[in-house]
């Protein structure tokens, strides 16, 4: 059997009623040249028999113990048969076009690139917002600490991601880590397109872990990265501020959420020191949300 172009890897625990809709999305595609792998990490509802009531035969199912988000990712790798691989959480989804644009991509790029991407759309309720796409060109290490975003929408090669698996002693900001460790080296071709869409919702794994302490170690992990070599000498340090004011906010968007008004407000005077003249607009936001409670 010859081995597909992609492999998309979806790691799930105990979101059966949301994994189907993930499924179906990828059954849903108008290119056919690739393998399904669903990593069940331990879960105890009936993930099982939703995944195994797919019967295509593109797509496998793997049970294991927990081992956490990055565990699972690292199962799928090690799975993984295809000559590029993505992943898809459980609770998003992807467009019809996103594997037939990502192969135009790579196609018309000549397999050049480690890695290739399409566009993500935030979803919320009825509001859809664009995450701004990467310009091919400019320095993609620079570009990536200038916008927040994430790495759906990314599929990497093989080669690059087998010998880069996650690390799974980290729960908090591991894929701003990684894909900062491998984009020091690694090349990237942005599709021009929007083709894979996270839903925004409360039970968010971003939304859930948060908390005050939580923040803190977040801002110990961007120094971190910030930190790692070979990056200072081509990111900005206001990118660097600009991605802790980012961690600030959401805390305070969070506690605002769960009526802790006193201490968001708090988290807010102490996370504006890191802002510059362009971060207002979220640093008011922010503030009139905890003002108002609204």
């Amino acid at each position: 059997m010859s081995k597909p172009l992609f492999t998309i890897i979806i790691p799930t625990h105990n979101r059966a009623e949301r994994l189907a809709t993930a499924v179906k999305s990828v059954l849903a595609q108008n290119y056919d040249d690739w393998e399904l792998i669903i990593i069940d990490d331990g879960s105890t509802d009936n993930t099982r028999s939703v995944a195994e009531s797919f019967t295509d035969k593109r797509i496998r199912y793997h049970y294991q113990e927990n081992r956490q988000l990055n565990g699972a990712r690292n199962t799928g790798v090690k799975l993984a048969t295809g000559r590029y691989i993505g992943f898809l959480d459980d609770d998003d989804l992807i467009k019809p076009e996103h594997l037939s644009l990502l192969e135009s991509g790579i196609t018309t790029d000549g397999f050049g690139s480690d890695i290739y991407r399409s566009g993500e759309l935030l979803q919320k309720g009825d509001k859809t917002t664009r995450v701004p796409n990467y310009q091919n060109g400019p320095d993609i290490l620079r570009q990536y600490w200038e916008k927040v975003t994430g790495m759906f929408g990314m599929v990497f090669s093989a080669e690059l991601i087998k010998a880069n698996l996650f690390d799974e002693s980290h729960l908090l900001l591991d894929d701003f880590l990684w894909l900062n460790r491998i984009l020091i080296g690694a090349s990237l071709y942005q599709v021009d397109a929007y083709t894979a869409i996270v839903n925004l919702h409360p039970e968010q794994r971003s939304a859930t872990y948060v908390n005050e302490e939580l923040l803190r170690q977040n801002v110990e992990r961007l120094a971190e990265a910030y930190n790692y070599p070979g990056v200072s000498e081509r990111v900005n340090y206001r990118f660097y501020h600009k991605q802790v004011l980012h961690q600030y906010m959401h805390c305070c968007r969070v506690l605002c959420r769960d009526g802790k008004n006193f201490r968001a407000m708090k988290i807010w005077k102490e996370g504006i020191s890191y802002a510059s003249s362009s971060d207002w607009r979220n640093v008011s936001r922010t503030f009139v949300m905890i003002s108002t409670g609204k």
